[in-house]
């Protein structure tokens, strides 16, 4: 776990920890570079506060609950990494959620014909809440769904690919405020 610190990750195996592998907690920046997390008995990074992690070329595969867990506040980013293989099908693999939830729905919520080419944005007017940047990230084969975004929240996707999770590739739940997408 990581906490008031900046630590940076580069050809690092983290591999079957029990609870979560990458841990960080407020005023806090991880960057990790080709890394491969994998069987992570929780979650393979966990970040709360603001805090950011940057991940890539890393692989994070085979996590009991999420690949990838951010919320109140939390920032982070996916270049080119690979999630796959997570276990819990009520459970998305990337989720990134904040406290702050009295929202609209978004037309594409729950929707496993969504579809992303070029760039796309889901957006939040708020000055602070939870991010998530993707890409060229491949996001495939989890029991679950492949992104969920809850709350007040953003995400900037650029070109990748969300393919055969169960649960469906991309869902904006009801409670999440104001998320829009934008193509160029």
């Amino acid at each position: 776990a990581v906490q008031k610190a900046k630590i940076d990750l580069e050809n690092c195996m983290l591999l079957a920890p029990l609870r979560s592998a990458l841990v960080s907690f407020g005023q806090t920046q991880v960057v990790a570079t080709s890394c491969t997390i994998q069987g992570a008995g929780v979650h393979g990074i966990c970040a709360r506060g603001d805090c950011r992690i940057i991940v890539r070329d890393c692989s994070i595969t085979g996590s009991a609950v999420r690949a990838v867990y951010a919320y109140a506040n939390a920032s982070v980013v996916l270049e080119r990494t690979v999630v796959s293989g997570t276990i819990r099908s009520d459970m998305a693999a990337i989720e990134v959620a904040n406290h702050d939830s009295t929202t609209t729905h978004n037309e594409n919520g729950n929707d496993d014909s969504f579809k992303l080419s070029g760039r796309k944005d889901c957006a939040k007017s708020q000055e602070k809440s939870s991010s998530l940047v993707t890409n060229r990230c491949r996001v495939t084969d989890n029991a679950g769904t492949g992104v969920r975004l809850r709350g007040n929240i953003s995400w900037n996707e650029t070109g990748s690919i969300f393919e055969n999770n169960q649960g469906g590739n991309v869902q904006v739940l009801e409670n999440s405020e104001d998320v829009a997408l934008h193509g160029d």
